[in-house]
Formats: C-alpha cells, structure tokens, sequence
C-alpha cells in the first residue's frame, strides 16, 4: 500500500550554508528512519516540470489592476500573452510502500483488512511528514482525486490545461486512452516520452546540488525519479562487515601472488571503510535507482530535448543511458509516484 506526498520548500541554492548543511542532515535523518527495521519497502522522490496554464499569473495581475492601456502594463500584458503557453511549473511528489508483512500484526490490531491497512499507512505518513517537516519541507498527501490527476498528467501532459482541478477527474479517466511502447520512445495520449537510467553517478566529491544542471534546465519536460528500498541496519552491517572481509582477502591474494596494488583497490577499502563508518554513526544504506523521462509534442522536438538533457546530465556528472526496449517499463517506474522500481 503506498501513500504520495506532493511537497514544497524553498529553493536550497537561495540559502544561506548553515541551511544548507542543517537540510542536509535532516535529509540523512529521514533516510536513516526509513532503515529502521523493515516497514517501508520502498520511497521514491519525483520531481518534474508540467506545462502550465498560467491562470495564476493573469489572476496576479487582475488583483493589481494591471492597465495595459499604460506603458508598463502593455509590457506586462504582451508577456503574459507570449508566455503563458510555453509557462511551465516544478512538481516534487515523494511516496513510500508499506511492507504489510512487517506490519501484518498492527493491522490486525487496526481491524485487519483495507481498513486496517490504511490505519497504518496513515501512522507512517504523520511520521514521515515530521521529518519532512524537519527537513523545511511542507508536505500534503495526496486525496484519490489529486493521485488520480497526478497519473492522468503523467501520460497526459496537456490536461493540466484542459482540466481544471482534480476534482473534475473522474477516477476512470485517469489512465491514458493509448499507448505505443517504441523501441527507444514511448507514445502516450498528448505527448512523446523517452526513458533513461542513470547508470553512473559522481565518483568525485560533490556538492548536495549537484543535480541542478539537470533540474533546471529550462524550457524542457522532463521527469526525474529516484526509487529507494531501504536496507534493514542489521543487514546493512553485516553487509559492510562481509565487504570488509573481502577485501582483506582480496588484498592478502594479490599480496601473495606478487599483485600490486592500483589506485583503485586503494579507493574501493576507502569506500567500504567509509561505509561501516557511516553505518556506525547511525546513517541509513539504501539501494536507488535513477531514471529521467523527457517528454515533447513530437519526435523532432523530443530528439533536441534529449540533446539538451544529455549535456545537461553531463554536467551534473551523471552518465545516461537509454532503457532501449524497456520504454513501457521504464515509464512506469520514473513517472508514476508509485514506487515501482525496474
């Protein structure tokens, strides 16, 4: 069972480093909670850009009385009407999986069943929204009507324009009225797609902004998912405990056989030492996958966005890779915020 949180803070590149860092650790503090024994199986955080009517930005100039009749008001009027319907709006959702075999006895405890399960469910979500909350991070779980228009969008972008508010959507609706899975696209009701992995992430020091190259990257529709399963600490320790044993083997082999040792043996100990150490300070070990989806209204317009989107990967230091032949699949598990994974 999976409840989804649509969230909202301030940009983290406006703040001072002090709030950065205090972020940062909050951040850790709630990863580390999702390895605390076995209960959620699974997080995901997605953050992707959607086309937007920009009701919001007529309305702002309604309530000023914004003359176009003026010099400055004709400006303003001639943006709004140039920009609006290329206007795009960020959307963070973040959502977890409840393990309901860890918690099968506190759902009988709540009556069993559905109901008993969505007891639970919601007891983790008033957790997970302190540490939301704790991280400067306002969170709002979703209603069926607001999960149901977050899933039409995905596949139907332009909804956002032509429905309203969620409350007009009816539940049935909400998938797509066709798919056609490419080789390396995906065709879905208003809208082209194409998946990638993230296959290589930083292997030097970074800063926690580091995707910003890839997140705003402007004039582009994009989806970007990191799928979490978190390790239980017990078996992340013996993991760590396990890795070390190795690679002490390792290196009395290589030291037996006259094999000398590379930069990098040197960094991989450094990385398994640096791991236990972590997990001895109380950091949580998650497993995480990376996947981008970027979306436009045709294939030429899809081609150049994935150029662009490419570079912009390669700057934040990541490396793509094309889900050849897994576009249905892929899609499902990076633009939904139900925690699919691959």
């Amino acid at each position: 069972m999976i409840a989804v949180a649509k969230i909202e803070g301030p940009a983290h590149l406006l703040q001072n480093t002090d709030e950065q860092d205090r972020r940062v650790a909050a951040y850790g503090r709630l990863i580390a909670g999702l390895c605390q024994g076995n209960r959620i199986a699974r997080a995901q955080i997605l953050e992707r850009t959607l086309p937007d009517p920009g009701d919001q930005l007529g309305e702002w100039a309604k309530k000023r009385q914004v003359d176009s009749r003026t010099s400055a008001g004709a400006i303003y009027t001639d943006l709004l009407n140039h920009a609006a319907p290329a206007a795009a709006r960020h959307e963070t959702l973040f959502s977890f999986a409840v393990n309901l075999d860890a918690v099968s006895r506190e759902i009988r405890k709540h009556g069993g069943g559905i109901g008993g399960a969505t007891a639970v469910v919601e007891s983790e979500a008033r957790a997970l929204q302190t540490s939301l909350a704790a991280a400067g991070v306002a969170g709002c779980w979703l209603s069926a009507g607001e999960l149901a228009m977050s899933f039409r969008v995905a596949f139907d972008p332009a909804a956002t324009r032509t429905i309203p508010s969620p409350e007009q959507l009816d539940a049935a609706d909400a998938g797509p009225l066709g798919v056609d899975a490419g080789w390396d696209l995906l065709r879905t009701d208003s809208s082209l797609h194409r998946v990638y992995v993230i296959t290589e992430w930083p292997r030097i020091q970074t800063t926690p902004s580091f995707l910003s190259p890839l997140l705003l990257k402007p004039g582009i529709r994009r989806t970007f998912t990191l799928v979490l399963q978190p390790i239980p600490m017990g078996k992340a320790l013996r993991d760590a405990r396990r890795h070390q044993v190795e690679r002490v083997t390792d290196r009395s082999t290589r030291a037996r056989i006259g094999q000398l040792e590379t930069e990098e043996d040197r960094q991989l100990d450094a990385d398994v030492a640096q791991r236990e150490r972590d997990l001895a300070a109380g950091h949580g070990d998650v497993r995480w996958l990376g996947l981008v989806v970027v979306s436009a209204d045709d294939e030429e317009a899809l081609d150049d966005a994935c150029m662009e989107i490419e570079i912009a990967a390669t700057q934040a230091l990541l490396d793509l890779r094309r889900l050849v032949g897994q576009q249905m699949e892929g899609f499902m598990a990076a633009a939904l915020p139900f925690g699919i994974g691959l």
